[in-house]
């Protein structure tokens, strides 16, 4: 019963607005609710659901002729508590709105209110409508009203979604569409769309997040009043008396991190390491997914409540009720005793909750009326966050140490010691056959390993359905009900043959615009990879594997292996929304449009970056980020991971140094400049382990934030030079850099000079490739590195003692520039040799080491560019 309940109140929330698609579609002062119930009786007949949308603003309410325990008294509370501010004054007509503003980008209330003329805006339109990235247009630049005829279509788009709907449940009138397909519905349609377009107001939620949380929260109030004997939904959310239970604890927030995440995806063999790497991440991201519905089906929750999840993270919304807090303990529980069976301590889950009431969600101006100090949720954010940290310390009850100390127990059952998995290591487990990653007879894997890696090798071939069944035929999935579970992934037409709907429990689409009952939800993930043809001039493709991508490296054969992380993102939703005078923006439906925004951008448009696809909706092509000037298009580049916040790539080592680029700008301009990003860039062999690619990549950003943030560091983190006094904490890594000093100064100013002016002698080019070298002035590799050494003694780095001071010999770089010097006959030549003589001195004599530093990365990028690709030597060492 209460199921059914909770399914018709997250309908009758994720509905109550639509009459705003209609009122801005249409040329009409009809109020909205009153455009929405028209729309909704052609297709829904359910009395309750009709009325909660027509009488979901105070002026109706107060005159409506309903029971007090109708639904539609707590949408009405709900919705004004996801506003975050009380409507209860807002008139019958439609006064004071610009019914065709666009939607504003949340990033212009991040960490300080923009200036009107720093404002940015969103296009309207679909979700699936085109791959380009919306970004926030300032609206100076470009017109970019919601235009009539653009709500028209997306209306028309809604109508067929319903039609389908009201088909596939004409026998009891649409109450029975599972809020999940109507939840992707109004994603598709309406994440775009401004919630509110009140001219006095920031119209920077989207109706999409505004009426999902709506959902959220009415579906917690009724649960929490069911618990509570509250039948009276009148005097608990109209009457005077809401004032009381809007400070009343009604609601917990609940946080889930799974630990372990890199060292599962990480520890394995270099062996068929792509396709396990990605076999491996999309199933802890799936595993994920499921620990979130499963959470929400034992609370008679469903995805409204979710407010965000990636990264190993999740956060949703629950009732305050000793039922659910006991059930969160169990599930728990349960999840991490089957961890500790299927992946040892490799895994473990992390749950916890903060209670909270509806002040917490609001802007302080929409409580005047509360009694009392009260946290915002900012401040309920990070309680929770630092409630988690602290039971991390205490992982695992006395039931489950006790096992884990058994060596009888099934959590350290082994057939034999002395052998392991060839991929993760594991000897605790039954059985090890032939790895298929390699079939060589000597690599031999169990039986979790093989799986992930058929896994990953059917998703990078576009198997993007996957169905928890109950069976053990897919990958495992957490019991938690005493059944067994596991995951398939397959097409369409894979999912017509298999499909029996008495063994599939919950199905998943990535990347994909699709709606269906089973359908929990579409996965937006970053899975971009480069394809090769199988033979010349056929049509048939595979994967690249890391030897392939090392070798469309330009010059030398190498790996770029990036990592990439958000810089401050938990303090970021701590006290994003503020200004000076306090943070009198932060409300919990902006939280959740900013985790929203934030997971689109790493999850989605990411893979629009990696193809070249850098340009906005509504705009011409535009060039990407070239080292040597040269164009081009999709990066040879696969993405391993890419969450809510951070990255992991690996491809050409050149183009993955110009991908982050890439990203970093497109994420400046879709955040509004509000977002920074610190990034680490390793180049390395082919045949590194993969688990060591990540820790060096992930040591070099550790060196970009450490440097100050908003950084990139490449190269080499060993060589480091004196910046200010003689002791080693004012020394700092060479080739870490601001990224508009590495994009201006490095690429933009010292690379650009090298090419212009010099003629490189080169060992090996591809056919397909020009040379880097542009200008006249003719230089050997051994010249290259006779400058390096001025510059390295110039910055006061010694190979042998870096604490040991060295000085540049002017004398000897003076020398050298003489030897540069062409016959005065070849104009061109001598011309280009009066340039670099003059710029060169001038960068390396002054006492400021900034340009001669610029240089040397420069140098090194140029060096890496002409190197022959079969060179094993490790050039900085030379």
């Amino acid at each position: 019963m209460q199921e059914k309940m909770v399914n018709k109140i997250s309908l009758a929330a994720l509905l109550h607005d639509i009459g705003k698609i209609v009122y801005r579609a249409d040329n009409t002062h009809i109020n909205h609710s009153v455009l929405g119930k028209n729309l909704l009786e052609k297709y829904c007949t359910d009395k309750d659901i009709l009325q909660a949308v027509a009488y979901h603003h105070e002026k109706t309410l107060v005159k409506a002729r309903i029971a007090e325990n109708h639904i539609a008294y707590i949408i009405y509370e709900a919705d004004n508590i996801a506003a975050g501010a009380d409507r209860r004054e807002e008139t019958d007509g439609e006064y004071g709105f610009d019914k065709y503003s666009p939607l504003e980008s949340i990033f212009n209330q991040l960490n300080g209110k923009c200036s009107d003329s720093e404002k940015c805006y969103h296009r309207l339109r679909g979700l699936d409508q085109t791959e380009k990235i919306n970004y926030g247009i300032p609206i100076w630049q470009q017109n970019i009203k919601a235009a009539r005829d653009k709500y028209e279509k997306l209306l028309s788009y809604m109508e067929n979604n319903f039609k389908k709907l009201a088909k596939e449940n004409s026998k009891d009138g649409f109450i029975s569409v599972e809020p999940a397909q109507l939840l992707k519905i109004m994603e598709d349609i309406c994440s775009y769309m401004p919630s509110s377009t009140k001219v006095s107001q920031a119209c920077d939620v989207s109706l999409y997040d505004h009426v999902k949380l709506t959902a959220a929260i009415a579906n917690a109030m009724y649960l929490y009043f069911v618990d509570n004997n509250i039948i009276d939904y009148k005097k608990a959310c109209f009457s005077k008396q809401n004032k009381i239970y809007r400070q009343k604890n009604m609601f917990l927030l609940v946080s889930g991190d799974m630990s372990g995440i890199q060292d599962f995806i990480y520890t394995i063999s270099s062996a068929g390491a792509l396709k396990s790497l990605r076999g491996r991440s999309f199933y802890l991201d799936m595993i994920l997914e499921y620990i979130v519905d499963e959470v929400l089906g034992t609370l008679e929750l469903n995805r409204c409540n979710l407010i965000y999840t990636g990264g190993g993270h999740f956060y949703l919304l629950a009732p305050n009720t000793q039922n659910v807090k006991d059930k969160l303990k169990q599930f728990k529980n349960k999840c991490n005793e089957w961890f500790l069976r299927k992946t040892g301590t490799s895994l473990y889950l992390e749950m916890g909750y903060q209670e909270c009431s509806a002040v917490n969600f609001m802007v302080p101006e929409s409580n005047r009326n509360a009694d009392g100090d009260y946290e915002q949720i900012g401040e309920i954010f990070r309680i929770l966050s630092n409630k988690l940290s602290q039971q991390k310390l205490c992982r695992y009850n006395q039931e489950q140490l006790s096992a884990m100390f058994d060596p009888a127990s099934n959590i350290n059952r082994t057939r034999d010691g002395s052998r392991e998995c060839g991929v993760c290591h594991t000897s605790s487990v039954d059985k090890l056959d032939e790895f298929h990653g390699k079939h060589d007879g000597n690599t031999q894997a169990c039986n979790l390993c093989n799986k992930l890696y058929d896994f990953g090798k059917k998703i990078i071939s576009d198997k993007n359905i996957f169905a928890v069944i109950e069976s053990a035929e897919g990958l495992p999935l957490p019991s938690l009900d005493g059944h067994e579970y596991s995951l398939l992934s397959m097409d369409k037409d894979g999912l017509l043959k298999f499909y029996n709907g008495s063994n599939i429990k919950r199905l998943y689409t990535k990347n994909a615009a699709e709606t269906g009952k089973l359908l929990s939800t579409n996965l937006w993930v970053g899975d971009y990879i480069t394809h090769i043809l199988q033979q010349e001039n056929s049509k048939d493709e595979k994967t690249a594997d890391f030897e392939y991508l090392a070798g469309q490296s330009r010059g030398i054969k190498r790996l770029g292996v990036l990592r990439a992380d958000v810089d401050r993102l938990g303090q970021t939703f701590a006290t994003a929304f503020s200004d000076e005078n306090g943070a009198h923006y932060l409300t919990l439906s902006r939280m959740a449009s900013l985790s929203r925004q934030m997971s689109m951008f790493f999850k989605k448009y990411i893979n629009s970056i990696c193809a070249g696809r850098i340009e906005g909706e509504n705009e011409q092509e535009k060039p990407i980020f070239s080292l040597w000037n040269n164009k081009k298009q999709a990066r040879k580049l696969v993405i391993v991971y890419s969450g809510g916040d951070d990255v992991f790539v690996v491809g050409a080592w050149d183009e993955v140094l110009e991908f982050a680029v890439d990203l970093y700008q497109s994420l400046q301009r879709f955040t509004n400049g509000k977002i920074t990003l610190s990034a680490g860039m390793a180049m390395l062999e082919h045949k590194y382990p993969i688990s060591q690619m990540a820790n060096i990549a992930g040591q070099m950003e550790s060196i970009a934030k450490d440097s100050g943030r908003n950084r990139i560091a490449l190269l080499d983190m060993q060589e480091k030079m004196q910046t200010n006094g003689e002791d080693n904490k004012n020394k700092q890594v060479v080739h870490c850099y601001e990224w508009q000093t590495f994009i201006n100064e490095v690429a933009g100013e010292k690379l650009q000079f090298l090419i212009k002016y010099f003629l490189f002698n080169t060992e090996q080019t591809n056919a397909d490739e020009t040379p880097i070298g542009k200008g006249h002035l003719a230089i050997g590799k051994g010249q290259l590195y006779r400058l390096v050494e001025f510059i390295r003694r110039k910055i006061n780095i010694s190979d042998q003692d870096q604490n040991t001071p060295k000085r540049m010999n002017i004398v000897r770089f003076i020398y050298w520039l003489a030897r540069l010097e062409p016959d005065k006959k070849n104009e061109s030549a001598y011309a280009d040799y009066q340039e670099v003589r003059g710029k060169l001195y001038d960068w390396l004599v002054k006492d400021d080491l900034q340009d001669s530093r610029q240089l040397l990365t420069a140098i090194f990028l140029v060096i890496y560019g002409i190197r022959d690709k079969n060179d094993v030597k490790d050039m900085i060492d030379e």
